[in-house]
Parts: C-alpha cells; sequence; structure tokens
C-alpha cells in the first residue's frame, strides 16, 4: 500500500490534481445526469427530445408513457411504451392501446395487444376481435397475440371469433400449432 501511495506521489500528477480529476469526475456526472433530466422535462413539457420509456416504466408515469406512445418518430419507443403500459396495468392506458392496434408498426399492434390483455378491460374485446379477424399476411400475427389477449380478458364475446378462426385454417405463424404445416 505504501508503494502505491510513492508511486502516486511520484507520477506527475500531484494528489491535489488527482482529487481535482475526482471532483471533475463527479461534476461529470452530475452533469450527465442534469442534461438526461433536461431532456425528460423537455419531452414531457415541449414534445421534443426522445422520451426515456424505462425510467417512465420505473416511476409508473402513465401519463408520460401515453404521450410515447404517440410518438412518432420511432417505433421502438412506441413499442416500448406499450409494453410498459401493459406491465403497469393502469386502465388509463385501455384507449391509447386500443389506438395503437392501428399502428403502422406491426411490433407496436402486438405490444399493444399484449398490453391490453394483461390490462383486461373488457373495453379492448371489440378492437381485439377485429384485429384477431383481419386475415391480411401482414397483420396475422397480431392477429395471433390479440387472440391470446381475448383468452386472457375472458369476455365470451371473444368466444365465437374464435372457434371460426380455428374453423378457417388461419394460422398465426408464432404459437406451435401455427407454426408447424399442416399435413
Amino acid at each position: 500500500m505504501l508503494a502505491a501511495i510513492n508511486e502516486e506521489a511520484s507520477s506527475d500528477q500531484s494528489v491535489g490534481e488527482v482529487r481535482d480529476d475526482e471532483q471533475d469526475n463527479g461534476i461529470l456526472i452530475y452533469c450527465r445526469l442534469l442534461i438526461e433530466n433536461i431532456r425528460g422535462a423537455m419531452f414531457m413539457v415541449f414534445g421534443f427530445g426522445t422520451p426515456d420509456v424505462q425510467k417512465m416504466e420505473e416511476k409508473e408515469d402513465v401519463k408520460g408513457l401515453i404521450k410515447a406512445l404517440g410518438y412518432e418518430k420511432e417505433s421502438d419507443v412506441r413499442e416500448s411504451a406499450a409494453e410498459a403500459l401493459g406491465a403497469i396495468g393502469d386502465s388509463r392506458a385501455v384507449e391509447p392501446l386500443i389506438k395503437a392496434l392501428n399502428d403502422a408498426d406491426s411490433d407496436v399492434r402486438e405490444s399493444a395487444a399484449v398490453g391490453l390483455g394483461k390490462i383486461g378491460d373488457s373495453r379492448a374485446v371489440e378492437p381485439l376481435i377485429r384485429a384477431f379477424g383481419d386475415g391480411s399476411r401482414e397483420v396475422r400475427r397480431v392477429g395471433g397475440v390479440a387472440a391470446y389477449a381475448l383468452g386472457k380478458i375472458g369476455d365470451s364475446r371473444a368466444v365465437e371469433p374464435l372457434i371460426r378462426a380455428l374453423g378457417d385454417g388461419s394460422r398465426c405463424g408464432r404459437c406451435p400449432r401455427c407454426a408447424t404445416p399442416s399435413g
């Protein structure tokens, strides 16, 4: 230990300079955190800057996550916001998640469907049935997730559409039954 202290003392920097560097590092860390907080505040107040979805989820900031769900610049932000809203499970997110079932990005639509299933609110049943019933190849995967969400909600209105879908040979492409070709 003494050798390390002596080596430190004989280096180009004095002990005072080392302390200044440590202080500078602390100030740098503080400034970075301050900048992150300012960016988050700018998004929340002024509507610009990339939303920090992870931080909002940790704080269970439902209003901020709902706003992030509408962030047009990055679909990954909308997808993460939908996932976070589902994880939090607050019913205030139901209508925005229903709206996200029509997002241009299929990953956002899928995350919205899963989130609606986790929340379990019956307001989502009809929109999920519509998402499930869309047989186009592009949204078939979302339809499979919508079927899962409908099962989680457990509303009897979903029974008939689910039975019809089982009989028409539709495949979501995600579950083991649908991923294997019949034959």
